[in-house]
């Protein structure tokens, strides 16, 4: 079983105008400054205030899946 979460999308808000910007958690991890469609402000993501909470995901995930290969 393979599981990539950084594939996967999160929306952000943006502080300006509250639009929903759909960015993954690979680009997050990354540091990368966003761009909210709607009103035009830049968003610098910072990865510090994700990292804890993607690695206690991706440690939990890594649990999951241990208990299914003994299951097996």
């Amino acid at each position: 079983m393979s599981f990539n979460i950084d594939n996967k999308t999160l929306n952000i808000p943006c502080p300006k105008c509250s639009n929903k910007i759909p960015e993954t958690i690979g680009n997050i991890k990354r540091n990368v400054t966003i761009t909210c469609s709607r009103c035009g402000t830049n968003i610098k993501l910072e990865a510090d205030k994700f990292k804890k909470g993607i690695e206690e995901l991706e440690a939990s995930i890594d649990r999951l899946k241990r208990s299914f290969k003994k299951l097996n």
